[in-house]
C-alpha cells in the first residue's frame, strides 16, 4: 500500500523549475515542445538545452517522438535527474531550505499531499544524499516488454509482459 503521496500540478512544477533557474537537458533526439501559452519550438537531438519551467514541463510531456509514451517516460526520468543535478551542482540546498516555507505557501494550492512540509524537506534531503551512481532507473520499453493486443471494441492497446519487465 502507498502510505504517503504527493501530486504536483503543472503550474507548481513550472515554478519549482524556475525557482532553481531552470535545468540543462541533453536532448537525445529531435522533439517539438509546446509550452502552455507559448509558441511551439523544436529541440534538436545531440544538443544541450537550458529549459525554464514551462519548457521543462513541455519537454517532459511531449509524446510525438518515435517511441511515443515510452520516450516520454525516459524524458520524465531525465528531467527528475536534471532537477537533482541542478540543485546539487549549484549548491542550492541552503537557499531552498530557507525559501521552503514561503515557496510551499505560494504553491500549496498546486500540491496535494498527506506529508507535512517537514516530512517533504526530510525526504528531499535524504534523496539528495543518495549517490547518483546508486540511482537505478527503468522504463517499460517495446518491443519485448509489451505486446500489441486488440480489444473487443477494436481498440489497440499495449499489454505488459510481466516476466520481461521483471528482468
Amino acid at each position: 500500500p502507498v502510505q504517503y503521496y504527493a501530486v504536483i500540478d503543472f503550474y507548481a512544477f513550472e515554478r519549482i523549475v524556475d525557482e532553481i533557474g531552470g535545468v540543462d537537458i541533453l536532448v537525445p533526439e529531435d522533439v517539438k515542445i509546446s509550452p502552455l501559452g507559448r509558441t511551439s519550438k523544436w529541440l534538436y537531438g545531440g544538443k544541450s538545452e537550458h529549459l525554464d519551467g514551462p519548457e521543462t514541463l513541455a519537454y517532459a510531456r511531449a509524446r510525438k517522438t518515435e517511441g511515443g509514451d515510452f520516450d516520454r517516460a525516459a524524458r520524465q526520468q531525465q528531467v527528475a535527474m536534471a532537477l537533482r543535478d541542478t540543485i546539487l551542482d549549484l549548491d542550492m540546498v541552503p537557499t531552498l531550505l530557507t525559501r521552503a516555507p514561503s515557496m510551499y505557501q505560494e504553491l500549496s494550492t498546486g500540491i496535494r499531499t498527506n506529508l507535512t512540509l517537514d516530512q517533504m524537506i526530510s525526504l528531499g534531503m535524504l534523496a539528495l544524499q543518495v549517490p547518483k551512481k546508486d540511482i537505478q532507473r527503468g522504463t517499460i520499453a517495446p518491443p519485448d516488454q509489451v505486446t500489441l493486443e486488440s480489444l473487443p471494441d477494436g481498440a489497440q492497446v499495449l499489454k505488459p509482459v510481466p516476466d520481461r519487465i521483471r528482468e
